[in-house]
């Protein structure tokens, strides 16, 4: 049996951070205790799955955007590139698009009960000097101040003319603040050049407390995951060249990071310190002082499916559980997960059947997304008692793309629930137009069953992506 490495602490943070590590482990022992539970299962609502042949698309499918059609009159033309996009409990989504045939040539848009507005564009001033010209990888969060709701978008621009020549900015209806600029140093004095995989995730029902990720790529070519709280430090929790593990002999090389839970999940890719041909991939649970895990790595061995041979990334984080797709040696592939405690499970796999007229087998799994059950409640015995949901992009054995949707009745893995497809490729009817749905990636899943899609569409000679968005996958109980 692996070990797992024993969350630490930086000793001289220890006081700063005594309140955090009592409630991780409060929170820890009360989820072991509710655990042992018999939770009922639980799935989705009933909910029509888009399938071929000229269907309709169904209720709860609502389309956000579409590259080629028009952009929203106040700055006319139309969305060349959709480039990023996120979702938030509410439905609204925020994305960034490069523009065709209007005075502005990027902009970040907010849309909200079918309303679609310019909230930042190419050309704005932004804060320190300066004026954006693109803008790229995006989040969205509710805060609550007041026990009330302000939308935050965390974003990625291009500055012409101010104090750097990128940086990371945070939008409110409030104004917009500077988070990271290039050229600035790192807490471990390295300068950052250039931004990507912003993540951000209210933390507080009633406050304005968020938590902030961005993945940092410095002038010496390093990368490093940067933490960073409203309410706290900011931490360089992981760095290109660092060595972790239960051994300590594990050189990190690279890595992805998943959207942020209570904690975030990476794929790190590592060699042995020794044996730099020794190279494998691996799921670690990282927060901002603590990098855990040893069980879900390439060369593990599940019962009946063998060894592991390839962990893909980037992953998905629930709470404090990270998820990835994984193929094994003897081909199969399929969704699995790795606890805290270094428990690991298999969800799913190649093979399995799929609840459509076809009789169709699942072929493959791609990245899989999950709700983060941060601000969902627990029940006295510390167990989360709103829905976790996974949504994997699959390949089913004719060839088709699909979305795999799985709906559970807690974070521990009993993973009892409802597994279906939720969305299959084929010729459909979307906005009174034939096109044909040909790949899918699930964006953002919320805690509410909201879920933003990505997707390729092909209509005659043109092929463009489009945003849609699914509400009420958990049940109506949950919107």
């Amino acid at each position: 049996m692996l070990k797992s490495r024993k969350p630490r602490c930086r000793i001289c943070r220890l006081p700063d951070r005594l309140s955090f590590f009592l409630t991780v482990i409060t929170m820890i022992t009360l989820i072991a205790a509710g655990a042992t539970s018999d939770p009922k299962p639980a799935g989705p609502a009933p909910f029509p799955t888009l399938r071929a042949e000229h269907d309709i698309a169904p209720s709860g499918l609502r389309v956000i955007a579409m590259e080629l059609e028009a952009a929203p009159a106040e700055i006319g033309g139309s969305y060349a590139e959709i480039i990023s996009s996120a979702v938030v409990d509410s439905g609204e989504v925020a994305f960034s698009a490069r523009l065709s045939g209007s005075f502005v040539s990027n902009a970040i848009f907010l849309d909200s009960n079918g309303v679609t507005s310019a909230i930042l564009r190419a050309n704005d001033d932004a804060p320190g000097g300066g004026k954006y010209t693109t803008f790229g990888d995006l989040d969205i969060t509710t805060v609550h101040p007041g026990g009330g709701n302000m939308n935050l978008v965390m974003f990625r621009a291009e500055i012409d003319g101010g104090p750097a020549p990128e940086g990371i900015f945070l939008w409110s209806s409030e104004g917009v603040e500077t988070v990271a600029l290039a050229g600035q140093k790192s807490l471990r004095g390295n300068t950052y050049k250039s931004f990507s995989s912003l993540t951000i995730e209210s933390v507080s029902p009633t406050e304005n407390q968020y938590k902030r990720v961005f993945v940092a790529t410095m002038e010496d070519g390093k990368k490093s995951v940067i933490f960073k709280a409203s309410y706290d430090d900011v931490f360089e929790a992981l760095t290109t060249g660092d060595v972790i593990g239960p051994e300590a002999n594990e050189v990190v090389d690279d890595f992805t990071v998943s959207r942020l839970g209570y904690s975030a999940a990476c794929v790190v890719s590592v060699h042995r310190k020794k044996k730099k041909k020794d190279r494998y991939n691996k799921v670690i649970t990282l927060d901002a002082f603590l990098a855990v895990g040893d069980a879900l790595k390439e060369g593990v061995r599940f019962p009946e499916l063998g060894k592991v041979k390839h962990v893909f990334g980037p992953p998905a984080m629930n709470f404090q559980q990270g998820y990835a797709s994984i193929e094994f040696k003897s081909g199969v592939s399929a969704l699995a997960t790795r606890d805290i405690d270094g428990a690991s499970e298999i969800i799913a796999k190649s093979g399995d059947v799929v609840s459509d007229p076809s009789g169709e087998v699942i072929h493959s799994f791609g990245p899989p997304i999950s709700n983060n059950l941060h601000l969902v409640s627990m029940d006295q015995f510390g167990e989360v008692t709103g829905p976790f949901g996974i949504v994997s992009p699959v390949r089913l054995s004719g060839g088709r793309a699909a979305l795999w949707l799985g709906v559970f009745t807690s974070k521990v893995p009993s993973l009892e629930g409802a597994k279906r497809l939720l969305l299959i490729g084929g010729s459909a009817i979307l906005d009174g137009q034939e096109v044909t749905l040909s790949a899918f990636s699930a964006v953002k899943l919320r805690n509410n069953g909201t879920l933003l899609v990505r997707g390729t569409i092909e209509d005659g000679n043109h092929e463009r992506v489009a945003l849609f968005v699914y509400e009420g996958l958990f049940g109506d109980q949950w919107r």
